[in-house]
């Protein structure tokens, strides 16, 4: 199991994360045109999750515009495209690893 920091996509992140579970801080849904604010989107997800291949993908510490986006139907189409078992976490949720593989 690991979990990403607050951080924008780099490729060396792929490298540091060769395991089966990946919880992801996902504050945007999109970039923000400012570099200054590091944090990962939906886009940088993908990447992490095509390279790296989890057997679980976690999205969590959402900002207002992954929020506005319902992260549970991002997580889902996520699933889908590319065959990956993701989920949104809420407010006081619990990974039993058993439940979702």
């Amino acid at each position: 199991i690991a979990f990403t920091s607050d951080t924008l996509f780099f490729p060396e992140l792929i490298d540091a994360y060769r395991i089966n579970i990946l919880i992801m801080n996902v504050v945007r849904y999109k970039q923000h045109e400012e570099f200054l604010i590091k944090h990962l989107n939906i886009e940088s997800v993908k990447k992490l999750l095509k390279n790296i291949k989890p057997e679980l993908g976690v999205l969590t510490h959402f900002g207002r515009t992954m929020l506005s986006a319902k992260p549970w139907v991002v997580a889902e189409e996520l699933s889908k495209e590319l065959n990956i078992k993701v989920i949104a976490a809420s407010d006081g949720f619990t990974l039993n690893y058993n439940d979702y593989l």
